[in-house]
């Protein structure tokens, strides 16, 4: 649950910012801008899948 609460409250506040767009616009600046979080989520979840593997077959022995 806390890991989808985390990508719940990340994704409002980047959906929130286009609500607040007058035009929807989404350049290069907007994505650029937005990378760095992608960047995180993708190394947490690396990180959260090899902790569930690693119980898996840790169980499996």
């Amino acid at each position: 649950m806390k890991w989808i609460w985390e990508s719940y409250s990340i994704s409002s506040g980047i959906y929130a910012e286009i609500d607040t767009m007058k035009t929807l616009q989404l350049n290069d600046s907007y994505y650029q801008s937005h990378i760095p979080v992608v960047q995180k989520r993708i190394e947490q979840a690396g990180i959260r899948l090899a902790g569930v593997l690693n119980k898996i077959f840790n169980q499996a022995h």
